[in-house]
């Protein structure tokens, strides 16, 4: 098992990653008014990858036009697991967005990869998990890794 895990901490890691249909129904889909729904239908079409924790943190916004404006912030870009740690950690909404916008790195449907920091960080928590005995979560997680490097040859 060591030895698995240890060859699989040279491949890339799972991404935490969202497609158009889970930001309509986070942002969009509970919006008040049709007009902002279309809106925000219209946003979500122009970006194919949404990170999945910074659709989270935008549902989170008060207001319908932030929450497009992080939309727009977010889509099409890939954030590592510290980028968006950082960013989240800011003490208010515009400094989070800035750091959002200044972070992360344009998304290549071509290269569904991430880099090896990332993929050693989720195999730590896989050794955890498996240390804890919640078998099936690291089970997914390291099926995720697989799935992801086959992405990448």
């Amino acid at each position: 098992m060591k030895a698995m895990v240890l060859a699989l901490s040279f491949l890339v890691s799972a991404s935490y990653a969202s497609d158009r249909t889970a930001a309509y129904n986070l942002i969009c889909k509970p919006m008040t008014f049709e007009s902002d729904r279309a809106n925000c239908l219209n946003k979500v079409k122009q970006y194919t990858y949404f990170d999945k924790r910074g659709l989270t943190y935008c549902s989170t916004l008060n207001f319908d036009t932030n929450k497009l404006d992080c939309l727009q912030t977010i889509g099409d870009r890939v954030y590592e697991g510290y980028e968006m740690d950082h960013c989240l950690n800011l003490t208010f909404d515009s400094q989070k967005l800035e750091c959002l916008s200044n972070s992360g790195t344009r998304y290549n449907p071509n290269r569904n990869c991430v880099p090896r920091e990332e993929t050693i960080s989720q195999l730590q928590s896989s050794l955890s998990e498996l240390r804890s005995g919640n078998v099936r979560g690291a089970d997914m997680r390291i099926s995720n890794l697989l799935e992801r490097f086959n992405d990448c040859i």
